[in-house]
Protein backbone atom coordinates (compact mmCIF):
# COMPACT_ATOMS: atom_id res chain seq x y z
CA UNK A 1 0.00 0.00 0.00
CA UNK A 2 2.70 2.32 1.20
CA UNK A 3 4.53 1.70 -2.78
CA UNK A 4 0.77 3.17 -4.40
CA UNK A 5 0.64 6.19 -2.52
CA UNK A 6 4.32 6.45 -2.95
CA UNK A 7 4.08 6.28 -6.69
CA UNK A 8 0.26 7.89 -7.03
CA UNK A 9 1.70 11.16 -5.46
CA UNK A 10 5.12 11.03 -7.76
CA UNK A 11 2.46 10.32 -10.59
CA UNK A 12 0.45 13.59 -9.63
CA UNK A 13 3.29 15.65 -9.52
CA UNK A 14 4.21 14.16 -13.06
CA UNK A 15 0.86 15.02 -14.73
CA UNK A 16 0.49 18.32 -13.46
CA UNK A 17 4.17 19.07 -14.72
CA UNK A 18 3.23 17.66 -17.82
CA UNK A 19 -0.33 19.90 -18.57
CA UNK A 20 1.06 23.20 -17.45
CA UNK A 21 4.54 22.38 -19.55
CA UNK A 22 2.56 21.96 -23.12
CA UNK A 23 -0.22 24.74 -21.89
CA UNK A 24 1.86 27.32 -20.58
CA UNK A 25 4.85 27.30 -23.07
CA UNK A 26 4.68 27.99 -26.80
CA UNK A 27 8.09 28.05 -27.44
CA UNK A 28 9.35 23.99 -26.27
CA UNK A 29 13.17 24.90 -27.12
CA UNK A 30 15.71 22.49 -27.48
CA UNK A 31 16.89 23.54 -23.60
CA UNK A 32 12.87 23.37 -22.19
CA UNK A 33 13.16 19.77 -23.73
CA UNK A 34 16.07 18.67 -22.16
CA UNK A 35 14.61 19.89 -18.75
CA UNK A 36 11.11 18.06 -19.56
CA UNK A 37 13.35 14.46 -20.64
CA UNK A 38 15.58 15.18 -17.07
CA UNK A 39 12.54 15.73 -14.82
CA UNK A 40 10.69 12.34 -16.46
CA UNK A 41 14.04 10.54 -15.97
CA UNK A 42 14.38 11.01 -12.33
CA UNK A 43 10.41 10.57 -12.14
CA UNK A 44 11.58 6.64 -13.58
CA UNK A 45 14.19 6.78 -10.94
CA UNK A 46 11.44 7.26 -8.13
CA UNK A 47 9.66 4.27 -9.75
CA UNK A 48 12.36 1.78 -9.68
CA UNK A 49 13.32 2.36 -6.24
CA UNK A 50 9.67 2.05 -4.88
CA UNK A 51 9.48 -1.45 -7.15
CA UNK A 52 13.19 -2.55 -5.52
CA UNK A 53 11.43 -3.19 -2.21
CA UNK A 54 10.74 -6.82 -3.05
CA UNK A 55 14.39 -7.16 -4.98
CA UNK A 56 16.48 -8.34 -1.85
CA UNK A 57 15.70 -9.91 1.43
CA UNK A 58 13.94 -7.09 3.90
CA UNK A 59 13.89 -4.71 0.57
CA UNK A 60 11.49 -2.79 2.70
CA UNK A 61 14.27 -2.11 5.26
CA UNK A 62 16.41 -1.22 2.23
CA UNK A 63 14.56 0.50 -0.41
CA UNK A 64 13.00 3.28 2.19
CA UNK A 65 16.56 5.23 2.28
CA UNK A 66 16.76 4.99 -2.14
CA UNK A 67 13.25 5.88 -2.25
CA UNK A 68 13.95 8.94 0.03
CA UNK A 69 16.75 9.94 -1.67
CA UNK A 70 15.09 9.12 -5.28
CA UNK A 71 12.39 11.30 -4.23
CA UNK A 72 13.88 14.44 -3.13
CA UNK A 73 16.17 14.11 -6.36
CA UNK A 74 12.78 14.13 -8.32
CA UNK A 75 11.56 16.86 -6.07
CA UNK A 76 14.96 19.19 -7.01
CA UNK A 77 14.78 18.40 -10.84
CA UNK A 78 11.28 19.17 -10.68
CA UNK A 79 11.82 22.81 -9.03
CA UNK A 80 15.29 23.04 -10.97
CA UNK A 81 14.13 22.16 -14.25
CA UNK A 82 10.91 24.79 -13.89
CA UNK A 83 12.98 27.19 -13.01
CA UNK A 84 15.23 26.63 -16.16
CA UNK A 85 12.14 26.61 -18.29
CA UNK A 86 10.97 29.50 -17.12
CA UNK A 87 14.38 31.48 -17.87
CA UNK A 88 14.58 28.96 -21.30
CA UNK A 89 18.50 29.08 -22.05
CA UNK A 90 19.57 29.72 -25.85
CA UNK A 91 21.68 26.62 -25.70
CA UNK A 92 20.85 23.48 -24.07
CA UNK A 93 23.78 22.84 -22.39
CA UNK A 94 23.25 25.37 -19.89
CA UNK A 95 20.74 22.76 -18.52
CA UNK A 96 23.14 19.92 -19.48
CA UNK A 97 25.25 21.06 -17.22
CA UNK A 98 23.19 21.66 -14.23
CA UNK A 99 21.25 18.20 -14.65
CA UNK A 100 24.62 16.45 -14.50
CA UNK A 101 26.29 17.88 -12.05
CA UNK A 102 23.07 16.93 -9.49
CA UNK A 103 22.77 13.71 -11.09
CA UNK A 104 26.93 12.98 -10.13
CA UNK A 105 25.77 13.90 -6.62
CA UNK A 106 22.49 11.44 -6.87
CA UNK A 107 24.51 8.59 -7.46
CA UNK A 108 27.47 9.40 -5.16
CA UNK A 109 24.58 9.12 -2.35
CA UNK A 110 23.27 6.07 -4.46
CA UNK A 111 26.39 4.10 -4.35
CA UNK A 112 27.19 4.43 -1.03
CA UNK A 113 23.47 3.26 0.14
CA UNK A 114 24.15 0.21 -2.58
CA UNK A 115 27.46 -0.48 -0.94
CA UNK A 116 25.92 -0.29 2.46
CA UNK A 117 22.70 -2.56 1.26
CA UNK A 118 25.26 -5.30 0.19
CA UNK A 119 27.15 -5.41 3.44
CA UNK A 120 23.84 -5.22 4.92
CA UNK A 121 23.01 -8.38 3.14
CA UNK A 122 25.88 -10.31 3.57
CA UNK A 123 26.24 -10.33 7.46
CA UNK A 124 22.65 -11.19 7.53
CA UNK A 125 23.69 -14.26 5.64
CA UNK A 126 26.41 -14.89 7.92
CA UNK A 127 24.51 -14.23 10.60
CA UNK A 128 22.04 -16.78 9.54
CA UNK A 129 24.63 -19.23 9.09
CA UNK A 130 26.01 -18.99 12.13
CA UNK A 131 22.62 -19.08 13.90
CA UNK A 132 21.75 -21.93 12.13
CA UNK A 133 25.39 -23.61 13.17
CA UNK A 134 24.25 -23.55 16.75
CA UNK A 135 20.60 -24.78 16.03
CA UNK A 136 21.21 -27.47 14.10
CA UNK A 137 24.07 -29.28 16.21
CA UNK A 138 21.35 -28.09 19.01
CA UNK A 139 18.51 -30.30 17.41
CA UNK A 140 21.07 -33.36 16.80
CA UNK A 141 22.07 -33.37 20.78
CA UNK A 142 18.21 -32.85 21.11
CA UNK A 143 17.51 -35.67 19.41
CA UNK A 144 20.41 -38.26 20.68
CA UNK A 145 19.09 -37.26 24.42
CA UNK A 146 15.46 -38.46 23.72
CA UNK A 147 16.68 -41.90 21.88
CA UNK A 148 19.23 -42.37 25.05
CA UNK A 149 17.67 -45.66 26.72
CA UNK A 150 18.63 -44.90 30.27
CA UNK A 151 18.27 -42.06 32.86
CA UNK A 152 21.93 -42.00 33.03
CA UNK A 153 22.92 -41.38 29.76
CA UNK A 154 20.03 -38.66 29.16
CA UNK A 155 21.30 -36.84 32.06
CA UNK A 156 25.15 -36.74 30.43
CA UNK A 157 24.02 -35.64 26.97
CA UNK A 158 21.68 -33.15 28.63
CA UNK A 159 24.98 -31.35 29.40
CA UNK A 160 26.16 -31.60 26.15
CA UNK A 161 22.85 -30.09 24.63
CA UNK A 162 22.51 -27.16 27.45
CA UNK A 163 26.77 -26.11 26.66
CA UNK A 164 25.12 -25.70 22.62
CA UNK A 165 21.77 -24.60 22.97
CA UNK A 166 23.45 -21.43 25.36
CA UNK A 167 26.62 -21.12 22.64
CA UNK A 168 27.44 -18.18 20.67
CA UNK A 169 25.10 -17.37 17.95
CA UNK A 170 27.77 -15.52 16.42
CA UNK A 171 31.16 -17.05 14.90
CA UNK A 172 34.40 -15.49 13.89
CA UNK A 173 37.06 -17.52 11.12
CA UNK A 174 39.70 -18.00 14.06
CA UNK A 175 37.29 -21.24 15.62
CA UNK A 176 36.07 -23.01 12.06
CA UNK A 177 38.39 -25.43 12.88
CA UNK A 178 36.86 -25.69 16.88
CA UNK A 179 33.45 -25.77 15.44
CA UNK A 180 34.26 -28.49 13.01
CA UNK A 181 35.57 -30.22 16.30
CA UNK A 182 32.79 -29.96 17.62
CA UNK A 183 30.67 -31.80 14.57
CA UNK A 184 32.75 -34.24 15.59
CA UNK A 185 32.00 -34.89 18.89
CA UNK A 186 28.61 -34.98 18.70
CA UNK A 187 29.22 -37.72 15.98
CA UNK A 188 31.30 -39.50 18.97
CA UNK A 189 28.38 -38.97 21.57
CA UNK A 190 25.80 -40.40 18.84
CA UNK A 191 27.84 -43.09 18.60
CA UNK A 192 28.55 -43.66 22.57
CA UNK A 193 24.93 -43.56 22.96
CA UNK A 194 23.84 -47.07 21.82
CA UNK A 195 26.20 -48.44 24.21
CA UNK A 196 26.41 -48.91 27.99
CA UNK A 197 30.02 -46.88 29.25
CA UNK A 198 28.67 -44.07 30.86
CA UNK A 199 32.16 -43.08 31.87
CA UNK A 200 33.49 -42.99 28.12
CA UNK A 201 29.91 -40.95 27.41
CA UNK A 202 30.70 -38.72 30.24
CA UNK A 203 34.40 -38.27 29.38
CA UNK A 204 33.36 -37.05 25.57
CA UNK A 205 30.26 -35.00 26.57
CA UNK A 206 33.02 -33.07 29.08
CA UNK A 207 35.21 -32.39 25.62
CA UNK A 208 32.72 -31.59 24.17
CA UNK A 209 31.48 -28.88 26.71
CA UNK A 210 34.99 -27.83 26.86
CA UNK A 211 34.99 -27.20 22.48
CA UNK A 212 31.71 -25.22 23.15
CA UNK A 213 33.45 -22.87 25.82
CA UNK A 214 36.47 -22.19 24.19
CA UNK A 215 34.48 -21.35 20.97
CA UNK A 216 32.64 -19.00 22.69
CA UNK A 217 35.71 -17.79 24.52
CA UNK A 218 37.99 -17.32 21.37
CA UNK A 219 34.56 -15.17 20.01
CA UNK A 220 34.17 -12.93 23.04
CA UNK A 221 38.02 -12.06 22.91
CA UNK A 222 37.65 -11.51 19.42
CA UNK A 223 34.57 -8.51 19.87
Amino acid sequence: MNRIVSIALQTIGILGFNILYFNVFDDLSASRWVCWGYIHLTYALVVASVFSVKAVPNGHVYAYPKIAVASIYFIIALIVGAIMMIINCDSPVVPLVVFLIFTGIYLKLYLVLMATESSSIANEKRDKRYVRFVKLNAERLSAIRDNMGSAEGKKIIERAYDAIRGAEVTSVPAVAQIEVDIESQIDRIADLSGSSDMETLRSTVGRFVDLVRRRDAEIRLSK
